[in-house]
């Protein structure tokens, strides 16, 4: 009797040292597992390909890597990692996938969460997490689409981080160098991730050599991000596999200029930002309404606001009944691609330009002229970066959703570095933002769970 009042005593005084955010996470994750576990029940597509090279008689996994970046990809360490978790039971897999999400919510939450309000906060971010349906790596199998997108993007945050530490002037221990270190050469193994980690770390370098304090590990971080831009340009598989995929999905590209290129580059960003998965950019103008309604008394800041959300709702609804190709893509090229121009499409790039412009200008509106109102606006436009990337890639409108996924984590972190602004003591805006928010995302996962989990078919 004695040992189980202890023990219990021993739990309760546990618990009062976990932090309630955590807590929220750790049901995340318990979460995110079984979606795992019921959706992710066997190998698929590029999965499949990748769990059959060992089979292959004589197989040596650093000779197949080898022969990978001379003919095919750049992304080493990745597909190290795909190897290794395929020759595994899915189990392992459900399980460092489940925590490589939760590092990932956990790692938003500590870069752009506000610093009160933190159980708040992190609810937010994590129904935020869930409106993105995990069957968008599914196109190329459940291990290969997250350990290509969704890993970098994590070792992604964690390498900012560490410029988030050092600009606080924090102490960072040794274990916490080599986390940021390994994640930096991690985050630069993809194309996306890579040029985001440069341009952030050049911009930090920049800022540090304004404030004149050089941390040592900066230099280090740029270093690597430089490396790890050099890797994919000269890698002679990327050159292969480019002119591979351009004979397969899109022959005409090889022909294009580089202004068509960039011209594609716009129409790739209203691809993932208004098409996709519109329900980002939805909840992202809604909650821009709000604030400036809350902030300004001015009607012509309101009027901005609410032009950016009516004609995101708008321009949702005419691609649901027009094709977007034939409207705004040109039937796969970009707007001025000779042979392609029409006035209802430069109409709709004029429009869509406008609208990004002033979204911009909201996050200046809300946030105020400071820093913040610059990270804000570096976030959303970093996020935009990765799309127009694609305009650069000849399998631009065949990689399917997937390939915004940079941009729709950018939407989650501005969204939540929004809230700083946010009047977490108005009960009535707290039930506005996390009731629309917990319902968007139990309808996205009973609607994954209807479709992949073999379960419930």
């Amino acid at each position: 009797m004695s040992e189980a009042l202890n023990k219990s005593s021993y739990l309760s005084r546990f618990s009062k040292h976990i932090k309630p955010q955590i807590w929220v996470f750790l049901g995340f994750g318990i979460l995110v597992f079984f979606l795992h576990m019921l959706m992710a029940t066997e190998l698929q597509h590029d999965d499949i390909w990748f769990a059959n090279q060992w089979n292959n008689e004589g197989f040596n996994l650093f000779s197949f890597l080898g022969h990978r970046y001379q003919t095919w990809s750049s992304r080493i360490l990745i597909e190290f990692c795909l190897m290794c978790l395929c020759r595994f039971p899915l189990i392992v897999f459900w399980i460092t996938d489940s925590v490589i999400m939760v590092i990932a919510v956990y790692l938003l939450y500590r870069l752009f969460a506000p610093t009160k309000h933190k159980v708040f906060s992190s609810v937010v971010l994590c129904l935020l997490f869930l409106c993105l349906p995990l069957s968008i790596y599914t196109f190329v199998g459940w291990i290969a689409g997250t350990l290509n997108y969704l890993w970098p993007t994590t070792a992604l945050l964690a390498s900012i981080y560490a410029f988030k530490k050092i600009s606080q002037n924090q102490i960072i221990q040794c274990y916490e160098i080599i986390i940021f270190v390994v994640s930096a050469i991690f985050a630069t193994q993809s194309e996306q991730t890579a040029v985001v980690f440069l341009i952030v770390s050049l911009a930090f370098f920049i800022w540090s050599l304004i404030q004149k304090k050089i941390h040592w590990l900066t230099i280090v971080l740029l270093i690597l991000a430089f490396l790890g831009i050099f890797l994919i340009l000269l890698c002679p598989g990327n050159a292969s596999r480019s002119i591979q995929e351009t004979a397969t999905w899109f022959p005409e590209y090889a022909n294009f200029s580089l202004f068509e290129k960039i011209d594609l580059s716009f129409s790739v960003i209203t691809w993932n930002y208004f098409k996709n998965l519109p329900i980002f950019s939805m909840l992202l103008t809604s909650i821009m309404v709000y604030l400036i309604v809350e902030k300004h008394s001015s009607w012509k800041y309101r009027l901005l606001a609410l032009f950016t959300f009516s004609f995101t709702i708008f321009f949702h609804i005419i691609l649901q009944h027009y094709d977007f190709m034939s409207v705004i893509a040109g039937n796969r090229y970009g707007i001025y691609s000779p042979g392609h121009y029409s006035p209802l499409r430069f109409l709709f790039y004029s429009i869509l330009l406008l609208s990004f412009c002033i979204l911009i200008l909201n996050v200046y509106l809300i946030l105020g002229h400071n820093i913040r109102s610059t990270i804000g606006i570096g976030i959303i436009l970093l996020g935009f970066a990765t799309q127009a990337m694609l305009g650069f890639s000849p399998t631009v409108w065949d990689s399917g959703t997937r390939t915004g996924f940079v941009l729709y984590f950018s939407v989650i972190a501005l969204f939540v570095y929004l809230l700083q602004e946010w009047n977490f003591n108005s009960k009535t805006a707290n039930r506005m933002l996390i009731l629309p928010l917990a319902t968007i995302a139990g309808y996205t996962i009973l609607d994954e769970l209807l479709t992949f989990a073999p379960l419930l078919q």
